[in-house]
């Protein structure tokens, strides 16, 4: 049975294929029952050397392919840029009301090297191969999903720590945490690669993955809410990059390029007034309910819209209020009684009996003006 050039093309191409899917399948073997069972320090330096074997492998099945589309560079930068600087504005303004922390590495040049070095090799050799090879599989999508699939598998693979895995929640807070943003990003890196090249993957990946080296304070977020902005960073990037794909965009028309659109306006606002209300910024603040200390009227997991503009006057018994304790917790209990003094004695509605400290005004954070059902519960799991 003869086969045309074209077939044979085809057989060529999944072979060569095949050779980097199981090189990366026995990395992520070798990965998970030797580096990390005995070579843990130095797995920073072993999968950088893995993927220069990679790299070079990927040459020699594929050579490089410097000729790439650049119609879509310039928006595509925008996008990256744009979205990039809007994350690290949103973390450090969150920064602002949660505090920040001391940065826990050295920021010595030499320690910013020995951190980082082993780390910017990796990030570019992998987004090489991830270029080399879909630039070769232009129009085998299945073999561009497969290696995307793999290149995320071993990054979690590298990523995860086992002996944290002992209980339900630390394996969902692993695959919130881990998992869902490391597979978004990854679709973007391979979304941008198939359109442009490997070199706006690099800059994005080494601003954002290594930036925690060389800042010398970061803000102190909770797991959830870092998490949601690890997913929400790519998947805003692709929303715009495939509006700019879908319009046809070229190079001599970007100046009429926009990266929002009138439609966007809602989802916009409802970001930002989400974002200030869980910050406190403005008039009102959203605080989830961690106890049942009031329970039936408010569960754990609900959260309670607290109005910090109130006449503290007009504060009665049957009021619910938010105050820091002595122990700098916040507290959402309701009024038991106004002493002379103009001191309140609250209670929890599950309780039996009345706090054992009188809240002075100062201490009030606000009046609870109503409740969400259970939309708190999931940053209360990670907290």
């Amino acid at each position: 049975m003869e086969y045309s050039d074209s077939m044979k093309d085809r057989f060529k191409t999944e072979y060569k294929n095949l050779i980097v899917y199981f090189s990366i399948i026995i990395y992520v073997l070798i990965y998970k029952f030797f580096v990390y069972e005995k070579l843990l320090k130095y797995n920073e330096s072993i999968t950088s050397s893995f993927f220069l074997i990679l790299f070079v492998i990927s040459l020699i099945l594929y050579g490089f392919r410097l000729k790439t589309n650049k119609k879509y560079r310039k928006p595509f930068a925008i996008t990256f840029f744009v979205f990039t600087l809007l994350y690290f504005a949103a973390i450090y303004g969150v920064g602002i009301a949660t505090g920040f922390l001391n940065n826990a590495y050295s920021l010595k040049p030499l320690s910013i090297f020995h951190n980082t070095f082993f780390l910017i090799i990796a990030i570019i050799l992998e987004e090489l191969i991830r270029f080399i090879f879909i630039k070769a599989n232009k129009n085998r999508k299945r073999d561009i999903f497969l290696i995307t699939f793999l290149l995320t598998v071993l990054e979690i693979i590298i990523t995860i720590r086992y002996n944290d895995l002992s209980s339900f929640y630390s394996l969902f807070k692993m695959i919130s945490i881990n998992i869902f943003p490391t597979i978004i990003k990854n679709i973007m890196l391979s979304y941008c690669t198939y359109y442009d090249d490997y070199k706006l993957p690099i800059i994005y990946r080494i601003i954002t993955e290594l930036y925690i080296y060389i800042v010398p304070f970061q803000p102190d977020l909770s797991d959830y809410l870092n998490s949601i902005c690890l997913l929400l960073l790519p998947f805003l990037i692709i929303i715009n990059m495939a509006r700019q794909i879908d319009s046809k965009v070229k190079v001599e028309e970007e100046k009429n390029y926009k990266l929002f659109k009138k439609s966007d306006i809602p989802f916009i606002v409802a970001i930002v007034l989400i974002y200030c209300l869980i910050c406190g910024f403005g008039p009102y603040k959203l605080v989830g309910i961690e106890t049942g200390s009031m329970t039936p009227n408010l569960n754990i997991g609900d959260a309670v819209l607290v109005a910090k503009n109130y006449n503290p006057n007009k504060l009665k018994v049957g009021d619910i209020i938010a105050y820091k304790n002595k122990e700098n917790i916040l507290v959402v209990h309701r009024i038991k009684k106004v002493n002379s003094d103009h001191t309140f004695i609250t209670k929890g509605d599950a309780n039996n009996v009345a706090d054992n400290e009188y809240v002075k005004v100062e201490q009030i954070k606000g009046k609870v003006i109503f409740k969400v059902p259970y939309i708190a519960y999931p940053a209360l799991m990670f907290k």
